[in-house]
């Protein structure tokens, strides 16, 4: 909760200085553009690092029950499913989106940082920072909604609610109302979901 109320909060101080016009007038012309970039290269980095530490991962993955391995496709099918309701709602309510926009948007998992900058990289800002916000929410979602969430939906509802974040973030609170037994199962799909993510953005962005 805390990192990312620090994100949004970084989010939201670049937002109000900009339009506050608080920002010396040099920050104006530097190429953000180019630093997103070298950003994006670091968190990569860093993914495949920590994915290259799980020693024991295809030990893992052998291990686990057959049904478990449907469990990435499954939250990207009800994330898709959700998306589709939400952008009706949000085409019912006169917004201007495309159908492609809301599901690469959605199609993050979570993956707030990334999807930022490629959205922004390619749509512009507007959607780049809706892609952010959108993504963000659904951390904050499933931590705090995770009672709930694991106690109707059963104790996988809570992973597919996670999305990327099952890794890291939302990691203990899903241990802590479904049970330490589930680990191998989030740790799965976490994986499998945070390497299918950057190249499924790729993909639908070059549509």
């Amino acid at each position: 909760m805390r990192d990312s109320i620090i994100i949004l909060g970084s989010f939201l101080l670049g937002l109000a200085l900009v339009l506050t016009g608080l920002l010396p007038e040099s920050f104006h012309t530097l190429d953000y553009a180019n630093y997103s970039n070298w950003v994006l290269y670091a968190m990569m980095f860093i993914v495949g690092v920590n994915i290259g530490l799980s020693s024991d991962i295809k030990t893992v993955i052998k291990n686990l029950p057959k049904r478990i391995l449907l469990l990435p496709v499954v939250t990207f099918l009800g994330t898709l499913a959700g998306t589709l309701i939400a952008y009706a709602v949000i085409r019912l309510m006169g917004y201007d989106l495309t159908l492609l926009n809301a599901v690469t948007i959605n199609s993050a998992m979570g993956y707030y940082s990334l999807s930022a900058i490629l959205i922004t990289q390619a749509w512009g800002a507007t959607l780049g920072s809706t892609a952010l916000l959108t993504n963000l929410m659904r951390e904050l979602f499933t931590i705090l909604m995770a009672k709930p969430i694991s106690k109707h939906f059963g104790k996988y509802a809570l992973t597919a609610s996670g999305g990327v974040t099952v890794t890291d973030t939302t990691l203990p609170i899903i241990l802590k109302c479904d049970g330490n037994e589930i680990f191998p199962a989030v740790l799965y799909c976490g994986v499998v979901i945070n390497l299918t993510v950057p190249f499924l953005l790729t993909l639908l962005l070059s549509l």
